[in-house]
């Protein structure tokens, strides 16, 4: 939630205390609630206010593993060795409400032995506790924590916090934006396990005790503000109410239009016919969902998509520019979700397939569409779903290639939650969806044949625009390397990316000051957390002429998940040490090179003391830095090339964690896109 939205809910608060309005009394699990203007809701839960029961916490402490403290103050910090749980009942919310905002507002006490401010985050935890039987050691009396501590992120709680906030005064309150947990427990009662409060900056000393909610005066016991709105029900299986979309961008893939490109925007009922999609159910096997308003994926991979396109109006023989699913989200538990788009290997009938057959005869080699006969294992895009009433999209360039001209098997296309541990769900309009502006979009641009084409058995219509000008997009998608020679003086652009085209050229790691000599070689990239998480990055750039003349460079990495609130600028730095992948540490460069400074931080041995460019981060999504200077010095000296530094600007909290080029998907990999000309 911004801080214009807390500061509005504050006021509005003030104002029903001064005016007398403390709102119905509502039962017992109801909390104080309000209506504002334009039918958005107010409901505070505090317990004994209005009645309101539902409120449980407990802190859970590695000095007294074994002993509950439910009853009894909350605490956090400690480096870490003391946490606190709560839960609230939000059950009275209608499970259709779209919450616009939800906080969690503490009351710290007192402190101790404190040595500066201690980040505390609020972790959405996945394992059922009792506030009168939680230990460091135990979720229940006959249940143990993944890890100790509610600290198994498997498990016990999520990875990633909905909020973190700076604590260090006392006799004051703080506030956690919670808005993602609270719209997944709206939506999915069975889900609310409450939540972790956890000091993140381990490093840092200190305690800070938290008035509980069984705290002899009202005032200071911890309470939840939702702000929310309802929308008309539309339970499963019955159609939503129409809602007028987003509009898509007109081209949710990467490519150059040329003279005599077209664009085909594949929809059903929008000037054409051929679609068809389902939903498989894990929890309902032999059910079959071809009909429905939905296509339904998540919540641990219980859920995934098939859907089809005929492509037959497409000439065969036509160069597919870039193709891309778009897909509009409907309905969100409220957490990120990772959706990959998998070809079909496997012949199949959409009218008749469900988690367990294929066709109403044969059989999925593994259920869900899951066997490495039924689809590919690895992903052809993927897309970070965090929104609902916004498109989504996945490219397919490479499958509607092969679609197009014969050398792949129409068998569509399946949509799967990346991870099997992932609890949330996304419902996608379906094609049978009651608007037809938010049904599937098949956005094809390609540049048909010269000449007579062969005739197809049937063809299709698609609706077509065609397209002089390029569309830019934001959408994490590959271009494709030119290898043909560059002619002397006109430009050429090369994108260096692990697995396009064959390159292998990117090496990246990350370094953490929390774990100084460990390498992260193989692990996601990250960075921020005040400027103890940094990123090292470089390309191979051999197969650019030394005397070329760099016209842009741009480097480019996704981020798909953003820890904190509010922004932070991240600077990019040419590396001059040289360093390795799988040796480079916050301590050492290799294994037998230290930094001059830890972390990569002597400007005047490890890297260059001015920065290449900056940017804002804000929400996940693709971030790209201008590298044109360095990416010159490193093709006219090729020994120069060391690389880069992602180094956040600020000692201030946040982090960005980003794919590396290791990741599955090549599309959400790190790649460096260079213009260039030669003599």
């Amino acid at each position: 939630m911004d801080k214009g939205h807390v500061a509005w809910i504050r006021l509005l608060l003030i104002f029903f205390c001064i005016t007398g309005l403390t709102g119905a009394v509502l039962a017992s699990q109801v909390g104080m609630h309000s209506k504002a203007q334009d039918g958005l809701q107010v409901i505070v839960f505090k317990q004994g206010q209005a009645g309101y029961t539902g409120c449980t916490d407990t802190r859970i402490s590695a000095e007294n593993p074994t002993a509950n403290f439910g009853d009894q103050e909350l605490i956090v910090g400690m480096k870490g060795r003391v946490g606190t749980l709560i839960r609230f009942d939000v059950s009275s919310i209608p499970a259709h409400a779209l919450v616009q905002g939800a906080t969690l507002s503490l009351y710290v006490s007192n402190y101790g032995q404190r040595d500066q401010p201690i980040i505390v985050a609020t972790f959405p935890v996945t394992r059922t506790w009792e506030e009168m039987q939680a230990t460091w050691y135990k979720a229940t009396n006959a249940d143990y924590w993944g890890l100790t501590g509610c600290n198994n992120t498997s498990n016990d709680r999520s990875p990633i916090p909905t909020d973190s906030q700076s604590v260090y005064d006392r006799d004051r309150w703080y506030t956690w934006g919670v808005t993602s947990a609270v719209q997944r427990w709206v939506q999915d009662a069975a889900t609310n396990k409450g939540l972790l409060l956890r000091q993140t900056n381990t490093e840092i000393g200190g305690e800070y005790d938290i008035r509980h909610s069984e705290y002899v005066g009202l005032e200071p016991r911890p309470y939840l503000v939702v702000t929310y709105t309802l929308a008309t029900p539309t339970p499963t299986p019955l159609p939503p109410t129409p809602t007028q979309p987003l509009t898509p961008v007109p081209l949710p893939c990467v490519g150059t239009p040329e003279p005599g490109a077209v664009l085909a925007v594949l929809q059903q009922g929008a000037g054409y016919d051929g679609a068809e999609d389902t939903t498989f159910n894990f929890d309902d096997r032999d059910t079959r969902y071809a009909n429905e308003w939905f296509i339904r994926v998540g919540y641990r991979r219980h859920y995934s998509g098939l859907i089809k396109y005929d492509v037959s109006g497409i000439p065969q023989g036509s160069r597919i520019v870039c193709a891309a699913l778009s897909l509009f989200a409907e309905r969100w538990s409220g957490g990120p979700l990772e959706v990959g788009a998998y070809y079909v290997k496997r012949e199949n009938n959409v009218s008749e397939a469900t988690w367990t057959w294929a066709t109403s005869l044969i059989p999925w080699q593994m259920g869900g569409c899951n066997g490495s006969d039924d689809r590919s294992q690895t992903p052809e895009s993927v897309v970070t779903v965090h929104n609902i009433l916004t498109w989504w999209n996945l490219d397919l360039t490479r499958v509607v290639d092969g679609w197009v001209n014969g050398w792949l098997p129409n068998h569509g296309v399946s949509l799967q939650a990346i991870s099997e541990l992932d609890t949330d769900t996304v419902w996608f309009a379906s094609s049978d969806d009651v608007t037809i502006a938010n049904r599937p979009k098949l956005v094809i641009l390609y540049v048909p044949p010269s000449g007579p084409t062969p005739t197809r058995t049937r063809t299709l219509t698609p609706t077509v625009t065609r397209t002089p000008t390029r569309t830019s997009t934001a959408m994490p998608t590959p271009t494709r390397t030119s290898t043909a020679t560059p002619t002397p003086g006109a430009p050429r652009t090369d994108t260096f990316q692990n697995g396009l085209g064959g390159y292998a050229g990117c090496s990246d790691t990350r370094l953490s000051a929390e774990a100084p000599d460990a390498n992260f070689g193989s692990s996601d990239l990250k960075v921020g957390a005040r400027q103890r998480l940094a990123t090292l990055i470089s390309f191979d750039l051999s197969s650019i002429p030394s005397n070329a003349t760099i016209q842009s460079a741009l480097l480019s990495v996704y981020g798909y998940s953003r820890e904190g609130s509010g922004t932070f600028d991240v600077d990019i730095y040419a590396v001059r040490r040289p360093w390795r992948e799988d040796e480079a540490t916050w301590n050492r460069a290799t294994s037998l090179d230290v930094w001059g400074l830890p972390g990569c931080n002597s400007t005047f041995s490890d890297r260059a003391g001015a920065r290449s460019d900056h940017v804002v981060i804000g929400s996940p999504g693709w971030y790209t830095w201008s590298v044109r200077n360095d990416v010159q010095r490193m093709v006219s000296q090729p020994g120069t090339n060391e690389g880069w530094l992602l180094r956040q600007s600020a000692e201030v909290p946040g982090v960005l964690a980003m794919r590396s080029s290791e990741y599955q998907a090549l599309s959400s990999r790190p790649k460096l896109v260079v213009t260039y000309t030669t003599p």
